[in-house]
């Protein structure tokens, strides 16, 4: 037989759910929860947009990875999780940052070497890129550095053709695609 009853929220003994009044449908003694309690279907039903990982990585094998990333770390930093865990991002932070500026470092590295090496042969180094690109010769920088230190007469060579086309460009009287220096300046004033 079907029954209906229906309850008061504020029994002490039975705590309200949601609406200000619950039923309860008995079917022959057995009693079944009615679709007002929040157990009975989730909040937010899985979707395209909340689905988990149908196989998610255990506890065990997240943490074994970061510990092994932070192996040689010093103190706690290589054994205890949550230390570990902030250290071996902060270290995959400066990794990232680091690539950069390692590139940019060798640049300068370059550069240097090629400034020493060209003032050896009375070039600035100003001078002597400029005169690289009027003869269309396309070594970059870390080939040329190479080049000044380990092959000293090669690199000569090159100063000699960039010397050369340099003085032509000037000669010819374009101007030079280099920014002028004081001292360029009062040198051009002296022999005018």
């Amino acid at each position: 037989m079907l029954r209906l009853q229906q309850k008061n929220i504020f029994d002490v003994r039975d705590p309200p759910k949601f609406n200000v009044f619950s039923f309860t449908v008995s079917l022959s003694g057995l009693s079944c929860a009615s679709a007002t309690s929040r157990t009975s279907r989730p909040l937010f039903p899985p979707g395209p947009h909340r689905q988990r990982p149908s196989t998610p990585m255990p506890t065990s094998a997240r943490n074994k990875r970061i510990l092994k990333l932070a192996k040689g770390y010093r103190g706690k930093g290589k054994n205890c999780i949550r230390i570990a865990r902030r250290r071996v991002e902060k270290g995959l932070q400066y990794q990232y940052r680091d690539r950069k500026t390692r590139k940019r470092d060798f640049r300068r590295l370059w550069i240097q070497q090629l400034n020493a090496g060209a003032r050896e042969h009375g070039l600035k180094y100003s001078h002597f890129i400029c005169g690289l690109h009027q003869s269309n010769i396309e070594l970059d920088r870390k080939v040329l550095a190479d080049l000044a230190a380990n092959e000293p007469y090669s690199f000569k060579g090159v100063v000699d053709i960039a010397r050369k086309s340099y003085e032509e460009t000037l000669l010819a009287g374009a101007p030079a695609t280099t920014t002028t220096t004081e001292d360029d300046d009062e040198a051009q004033e002296a022999t005018a």
